[in-house]
């Protein structure tokens, strides 16, 4: 969101640590199976940004489900 955005970019260490926990989440997750529970309604974090997770995960040979609510 736009929010979000702004606030990241007012403090930019945060930026930097929001940027490296999002790689570490999209591209070296645990090896383990995942459950996803997330909102159509969340405005801080959208569906499709879990949902993009998912599939990437899926797409590594993961095991992942999505709850959607």
């Amino acid at each position: 969101s736009a929010s979000i955005t702004a606030a990241l970019n007012m403090f930019p260490s945060v930026r930097k640590e929001h940027r490296a926990c999002s790689d570490r989440i999209r591209n070296h997750p645990m090896d383990v199976p995942a459950l996803f529970f997330y909102s159509a309604q969340d405005v801080v974090s959208p569906d499709f940004i879990s949902e993009s997770i998912m599939e990437g995960w899926k797409k590594k040979g993961m095991d992942v489900e999505g709850v959607p609510f």
